[in-house]
């Protein structure tokens, strides 16, 4: 009976360390379970991570090329051409014009006298076809005819106009940019272009400041950029062109340039001071 007891002992303790080690068993096997899963899912998760980290800076690369700013210079953006360059010479005290320039060779040019009085004037012809033009609108608006009180002069009769304002005056045009003049020397002055126009109407023919307080006056200066026509001498610029305010005085550059210089109020030393500088043009 004693006998029979101890081996019924010995057999129920192999039974619980059999049941201990499938305990172990299975927990060991559970844990190295979830470390395989937990790898597999750190790996995922990894990898994920990265995409995101690509996706998130392949995001800021095409989010900064759609909104870097684009930089072309101001001639680019107009897209003006080497002709359209050579309408924008300037001429100043600090320039002075080639007179040998056969581009801008002034011709004998006759306006249409239904626009015009004083027609037949010498100047560059593609100024004097977009100033015919000029006056043709004018005087549909109801303004005109108009005078072209002068166009081109050669290089002696701006030395007599020169050499008159000096006689009666040894210093006149030594400071220029402090005491602003009405003529220029020789060399120094744009009617030798062909390019410039001393533009006055019947209603109105005398060349004073008066000029642009009148409605001609002022529609001229108003729609002259829409023919390639600055008003060169603005009263705000003289500090810059050394010259006096003259309401009358147009100067050809071409349509691109002179609706620029309108739109933004720059006279021509302004406008060449931008021409080549890079700016942001947007989109």
């Amino acid at each position: 009976m004693r006998r029979r007891n101890n081996n019924e002992n010995i057999l129920l303790a192999i039974s619980i360390i059999s049941l201990a080690l499938s305990i172990v068993l299975a927990v060991l096997l559970v844990k190295k379970s979830s470390n395989a899963d937990f790898s597999r899912n750190g790996s995922d998760i990894a990898v994920i991570v990265n995409n995101n980290e690509d996706s998130s800076e392949n995001a800021k690369s095409d989010t900064h090329g759609e909104f870097s700013p684009k930089m072309q210079t101001l001639r680019e953006s107009l897209s003006l051409t080497d002709e359209d360059m050579e309408y924008l010479v300037l001429v100043n005290f600090e320039n002075s014009f080639d007179s040998g320039n056969v581009s801008l060779k002034p011709n004998s040019y006759v306006f249409d006298e239904r626009f015009c009085t004083y027609c037949n004037r010498s100047c560059n012809e593609t100024a004097g076809r977009a100033l015919n033009e000029l006056f043709r609108s004018g005087c549909a608006a109801g303004y005109g005819r108009f005078i072209v009180n002068s166009a081109f002069r050669d290089r002696r009769e701006q030395t007599e106009i020169w050499e008159e304002k000096r006689s009666k005056d040894p210093h006149y045009g030594d400071n220029p940019y402090d005491s602003p003049v009405r003529a220029m020397p020789p060399g120094k002055s744009e009617h030798e272009t062909g390019l410039a126009f001393d533009v006055l109407t019947e209603e109105h023919p005398f060349a004073n400041k008066w000029f642009g307080t009148f409605e001609d006056g002022i529609w001229l200066r108003e729609h002259c950029a829409e023919y390639g026509f600055i008003l060169r001498y603005p009263e705000d610029k003289a500090a810059i062109t050394g010259v006096q305010y003259e309401p009358w005085h147009f100067r050809y550059v071409g349509v691109k340039a002179a609706e620029y210089m309108y739109e933004h109020n720059l006279c021509l030393e302004e406008f060449l001071l931008l021409l080549d500088k890079e700016t942001d043009i947007g989109q």
